[in-house]
């Protein structure tokens, strides 16, 4: 969904980034903070404290995007960045959805599918850009990344008062659409691949 924005959305935060380099914000730090506020999201969650556990959630989120921005304006792109940025990120995207399921929100099969459908999409991203020249990898934003992903509990959170399987319904989209995600990054760079 949101992947196919993600020109869009830097073009409009390009004026927040360049708040960020002109501060002389190291990216790392960028991305240690969005996990910080990933746990206190998750934190929030476990308490049933929904509502601020969606706004640490968004921020969080927010600041996924600007990290590899800032790397990317102040030419301080480095391979320890890319590789702690995407690790914290499997974090930010695990802890909330585990407080979901220690908080008795959801059934524990959701958890775990929605655990493996925002985990494997990376994987497979992480695996074509080992195998494949970056610049020569299709799809590498498609459905089910990690904004979808954000989207998806952010609406199942709101809907949560109302309807209490809202988090099993969205745990269940992010498994399809992570697989989704898998199916269709492995067959744009299959030939390439071969």
């Amino acid at each position: 969904m949101l992947g196919f924005l993600r020109k869009r959305t830097e073009e409009l935060l390009a004026s927040l980034t360049n708040i960020f380099v002109k501060a002389n914000v190291n990216p790392n730090v960028i991305s240690l903070v969005a996990l910080l506020l990933a746990i206190i999201s998750a934190s929030f969650y476990y308490f049933k404290i929904i509502f601020l556990a969606v706004l640490f959630l968004l921020i969080s989120g927010f600041l996924d995007m600007i990290d590899g921005m800032v790397a990317r304006a102040g030419n301080r792109e480095s391979k320890l960045g890319n590789v702690l940025d995407s690790t914290l990120d499997r974090y930010a995207d695990f802890l909330p959805i585990l407080a979901i399921g220690l908080a008795g929100m959801a059934n524990w099969i959701f958890v775990t599918i929605a655990i493996f459908g925002s985990l494997i999409p990376s994987y497979v991203r992480a695996k074509l850009e080992i195998n494949i020249e970056s610049k020569k990898i299709k799809a590498k934003s498609v459905i089910g990344e990690r904004a979808d992903r954000i989207i998806l509990l952010i609406l199942a959170s709101l809907i949560y008062p109302l309807y209490k399987e809202s988090f099993d319904i969205a745990f269940l989209l992010i498994f399809i659409l992570g697989n989704f995600a898998v199916i269709l990054r492995l067959w744009y760079n299959i030939e390439s691949l071969k």
